[in-house]
């Protein structure tokens, strides 16, 4: 296990792997007190809000594409960036 912090920021990052010749390492990190990411190493990664979890948990599938999912609601969507 393997955690790394920076002075200046708040994002901590943690990485959990068995073995370390593995390629996917899956990560933790909280970006703020509203943002923590998990990553599964792959390229795709699961959003939520640790101070309010039922407001919303977001599923990136690739870096253009993602699920939203909320209580009432389940959104997919692409990000397009011109």
């Amino acid at each position: 296990m393997e955690i790394q912090k920076k002075n200046k920021s708040s994002k901590t990052t943690q990485s959990f792997s068995k073995d370390t010749s593995k390629i996917s390492k899956h990560s933790l990190k909280i970006k703020s007190k509203n943002k923590l990411i998990y990553g599964f190493g792959n390229g795709q990664s699961l959003q939520i809000n640790p101070s309010n979890i039922n407001n919303k948990i977001t599923y990136h599938r690739t870096p253009f594409s993602y699920f939203e999912i909320k209580r009432d609601s389940v959104l997919y969507g692409f990000k397009l960036d011109f």
